[in-house]
């Protein structure tokens, strides 16, 4: 759904991964101003990824914004903690 909405507004040019290995290797290839992170990917989770992706010197301040359908406080901390 996210994509569908991304993809009819033209304000945005928004990289797509199909899982956590790929989201850090777009990181690596691209300068990315922004990440919406899905929490729950397959093959390294959003779990995996944040951490890693934070470790890429131009990656340690931009928000990435950790998505996932669960709301209890320790799914959120659990988010937070990731990076």
């Amino acid at each position: 759904l996210l994509k569908l909405q991304f993809e009819k507004n033209t304000k945005f040019s928004v990289l797509f991964a199909q899982d956590g290995s790929e989201a850090l290797e777009l990181c690596r290839q691209h300068s990315i101003d922004a990440i919406l992170l899905d929490m729950q990917m397959p093959i390294m989770t959003g779990y995996e990824a944040a951490p890693l992706i934070r470790e890429i010197p131009d990656y340690r301040t931009i928000p990435i914004w950790g998505l996932t359908a669960h709301e209890d406080k320790h799914e959120i901390e659990r988010v937070i903690a990731a990076g």
